[in-house]
Formats: C-alpha cells, sequence, structure tokens
C-alpha cells in the first residue's frame, strides 16, 4: 500500500527484530492515518534534500516491538508519528541542517548515535533538535 508517492506501508512495518519474535507488527486504521501524515512531511523532507531517496530504517513500531528494541515508553513509533532514516549520498548532520533551516514543521529531530536521523511530528511541533550519543541527550547547535 502506498503511503504517498515514495513510501510504503511494508517499508514502515518491515521489522527484522518483529520477524525473529514472530511479532504482528501491522498497524490500526488510525496509525496508517498518521503514517501518511508522517510520509508527507518526508516527501517535504525529499524535495528539500535534492530528491534523494530516503531509507527508512524503522518506522511504525508496536507497542509489544517497541518493548522489545527498548523503545520509549511514549515513543511516538507506536503511533505513526515518527521515522528513523538517512539518505546515503548526504551526510546526517547536512540532513539536520537542511530540516532544522527549512520550514517544514517537525516536532523533534533527532541525530541518534550519529547513526539515524529520528523525525517525530505532532499537531503542535516544538521543532525540537537534539543529539543522542553515548554522551547523552543535548541540543543540535548549527
Amino acid at each position: 500500500m502506498k503511503l504517498s508517492e515514495h513510501f510504503t506501508l511494508e517499508e514502515f512495518t518491515t521489522s527484522q527484530t518483529a520477524v525473529r519474535y514472530g511479532i504482528d507488527n501491522k498497524p490500526s486504521d488510525d496509525v496508517i492515518k498518521n503514517l501518511r501524515w508522517l510520509c508527507t512531511v518526508l516527501e517535504e523532507v525529499r524535495t528539500l534534500c535534492g530528491n534523494m531517496p530516503i531509507i527508512v530504517t524503522s518506522g511504525y513500531r508496536c507497542p509489544e516491538l517497541n518493548t522489545i528494541v527498548r523503545g520509549s515508553l511514549h515513543s511516538q513509533h507506536t503511533q505513526g508519528l515518527a521515522v528513523d532514516f538517512y539518505i546515503p549520498e548526504l551526510t546526517l548532520k547536512g540532513i539536520i541542517c537542511k530540516i532544522k533551516s527549512s520550514t517544514i514543521m517537525y516536532d523533534q529531530l533527532i541525530l541518534e548515535f550519529n547513526s539515524w536521523i529520528h523525525l517525530g511530528i505532532t499537531p503542535e511541533p516544538r521543532r525540537q533538535t537534539l543529539i543522542v550519543d553515548q554522551n547523552g541527550t543535548r541540543q543540535f547547535v548549527i
């Protein structure tokens, strides 16, 4: 099922961990609605970044899967309101700088362990930009 022009439900629900543990990571209709909204924001990111393909590393996680991967108790992933991603052709810091300097509305934009970017959305976005690594959590400053 297509969620937007460049994103499918499958890439937001596929999880090797879910397969390994026999978890059904199928989202509800309400979560699919949220994923469609999230994908509209990701389409904006894709356009901003020169229309380069975005690789989704983690999208929707049902509560059971979120627990196994040690996600936050209140993770936006469980509601279809967050995605972890990267763009192979660009640096993670470069992507974050582009998004932070744009008009794209996001709740949280987090560089996580210099391995991927977490993008979360909400109806009342804070535009909070952070870094999480072995030294803890801090503001991302351009």
